[in-house]
């Protein structure tokens, strides 16, 4: 690839398994989706090599899928391969765990399971292992596992710097189906390692539409990014509400997506969401689906053909109702932290 200090990329390792090293800019980074990126063709030619390598646990053929009647549109897809083989979620006591050096986590993975590491570099800190990692439990095509500053060690709990890594891969990509997923402690992260969900799924979610999301079945706290100048405010108010909540001890999941501005409905940026939601421990399994980022906006992957067959959305309702605040309880935390936030 070019060797242009303006190219996207920069990619070393082109044999198949090797990790590529990806250097980007500021000006690299745009909102507005297009035809795939470099990082979008580099990461699905790496991602579909690995696949036919057999480094995943399971070989992810073409998900059935469906759009769940009703108005909320949900898109529902049958992985039961993901319900079977994926390893099994470590154990979440409390939002304020620590790293545990002694549990599995992504400095383990094999060597082959490294993607790329991204470089930015138009901030400071370029030197540390941002990596690209797959999902050997995908639940969809070219599912990757981000994990910022990968040596640091860092516990499941988002950082400015590690929201603005995501925020700049979505943006690095020009795919419009690329979405960003973390579930946070307690909110059903099975890995005590920061890092984030990436995936493409080339079906249209409701949240992408919507500019209020009282009539969804969970209230969320919503930002969007629109040009590279809002990232870093963006991330760190995306970490502000985030260490808000958890002094509060008050779970929670984030999703990113290309969606409609909220005060530009013509102009395509990144909808970034925030659901605060009820805490849980231990391994919680339901027939169909457990709630967290990917289910909170529309996306269920579902792991039993029956629950998958007799879906409804009376059910996804309620389903996600019952994991989500009180819309009492997600007004009185908006009107506390709006009250006491002060930019860090």
């Amino acid at each position: 690839m070019s060797n242009n200090s303006n190219s996207v990329a920069e990619l070393d390792g082109h044999d198949s398994v090797d990790a590529a090293v990806l250097c980007y800019d500021e000006s690299d980074l745009d909102a507005c989706s297009a035809a795939d990126s470099e990082l979008d063709v580099a990461l699905k030619s790496r991602w579909d090599t690995a696949m036919e390598k057999g480094y995943f646990r399971y070989s992810l053929g073409q998900l059935e899928t469906k759009i769940v009647p009703g108005e909320h549109r949900f898109v529902a897809q049958l992985n039961v391969l993901r319900g079977i083989e994926r390893r099994k979620p470590q154990s979440i006591a409390n939002l304020t765990m620590p790293f545990q050096h002694e549990q599995f986590n992504f400095t383990k993975v094999h060597p082959r399971e490294v993607l790329m590491y991204l470089v930015p570099r138009h901030r400071q800190g370029s030197e540390t292992k941002n990596a690209v990692l797959i999902n050997v439990s995908p639940l969809e095509h070219g599912n990757v596992l981000l994990v910022p500053d990968l040596e640091s060690c860092w516990p499941q709990v988002p950082t400015a710097a590690a929201v603005q890594l995501a925020i700049e891969v979505m943006m690095l990509s020009r795919s419009r189906a690329l979405r960003m997923a973390f579930n946070g402690l307690c909110a059903l992260a099975s890995v005590n390692h920061l890092h984030f969900h990436a995936y493409y799924l080339h079906h249209s979610l409701r949240v992408e539409q919507l500019f209020e999301l009282t009539d969804h079945p969970a209230r969320a706290f919503a930002f969007q990014v629109a040009q590279p100048r809002d990232i870093e405010p963006i991330s760190r108010l995306v970490r502000d509400v985030s260490q808000f909540l958890i002094e509060r001890e008050v779970a929670h999941n984030v999703f990113m997506t290309r969606g409609h501005g909220f005060d530009a409905p013509h102009q395509e940026v990144i909808r970034i969401f925030l659901w605060p939601r009820n805490s849980f421990f231990g391994a919680k399994v339901e027939e169909a689906f457990n709630v967290a980022c990917c289910e909170l906006a529309g996306h269920l992957p579902i792991k039993d053909g029956g629950a998958f067959a007799s879906l409804t959305e009376d059910y996804v309702v309620k389903t996600i109702g019952a994991e989500a605040l009180k819309a009492s309880q997600f007004e009185k935390l908006k009107v506390d932290f709006i009250a006491q936030y002060r930019p860090r």
